[in-house]
């Protein structure tokens, strides 16, 4: 006899037979499971093939999701698909195909480059000779501020486009050409020395203790709304950092 024992609650099923294990169930949505069963005499083997809800009750009867156990773990709605609402969320979200989601950052990035260019060759030095350094500086927070803020308020792939395409262009068009300017005071080999260590070794860093940091919260129960708000006190720091920096690199 073939039966279910439901280890994340409305998520993920072991499916066995007699006693012994022969696959596993999970949930992707209302109408798409993942299925991953061996070949046995019973069943023909399925490896991870995406199945509707009525393919699943075809292949293992109507009661398979009908768990013989309890489960182990409770899963949390509220923190797992709210909380993740970051942009990687949404586009997992969007698609279940990961071919599909490639080409979605692919088209982000033909988007991105000549616009970029555009920006670096034609507006950013009109920019930085006409406002200055310490605007530019702020204004790199504030975007990240309405970012998150849009990610929050409307987790949808259109705000996921509009955000990658203009914090990307602001980065690489504008912001990191006005850091560069802020290494012009200082000595040939301090500003070698100093560009190298904050763009390799701290800025990966970053990313990898922000995604530790990510999981943290959600994993711990801090945040339960969603992530997004929970990194705007960052974003605003971001805007602070930039203006002490600025005004010390004009106080020079």
């Amino acid at each position: 006899m073939i039966y279910s024992k439901e280890i994340v609650k409305d998520k993920f099923w072991i499916i066995e037979n007699s006693g012994i294990k022969i696959g596993t169930i999970r949930f992707c949505s209302s109408d798409d499971f993942v299925v991953n069963v061996k070949n046995t005499d019973i069943s023909s083997g399925i490896n991870n093939e995406h199945v509707t809800h009525s393919e699943l009750i075809q292949c293992f009867g109507e009661k398979i999701l009908e768990a013989k156990e309890s489960p182990i773990v409770e899963s949390n709605p509220l923190s797992e698909r709210k909380a993740l609402k970051t942009s990687l969320g949404i586009v997992e979200d969007w698609s279940k195909d990961p071919c599909e989601r490639t080409a979605f950052f692919a088209l982000i990035e033909q988007i991105v480059t000549p616009l970029t260019l555009f920006m670096q060759v034609f507006l950013a030095s009109y920019l930085l000779r006409n406002i200055g350094i310490l605007p530019i500086m702020i204004t790199y927070g504030v975007i990240f501020v309405a970012a998150f803020s849009s990610y929050a308020l409307f987790p949808t792939i259109t705000t996921v486009t509009a955000v990658a395409v203009c914090t990307r262009i602001f980065e690489y068009g504008l912001n990191k050409p006005t850091r560069e300017t802020l290494y012009t005071n200082l000595a040939k080999q301090d500003r070698y020395k100093s560009t190298v260590l904050i763009d390799t070794f701290i800025a990966r860093s970053g990313d990898v203790i922000g995604g530790w940091f990510v999981r943290g919260l959600v994993g711990a129960g801090v945040v339960t709304l969603s992530i997004s708000w929970a990194a705007l006190p960052f974003a605003l720091m971001i805007s602070f950092v930039g203006y002490k920096v600025a005004k010390s690199a004009e106080s020079q």
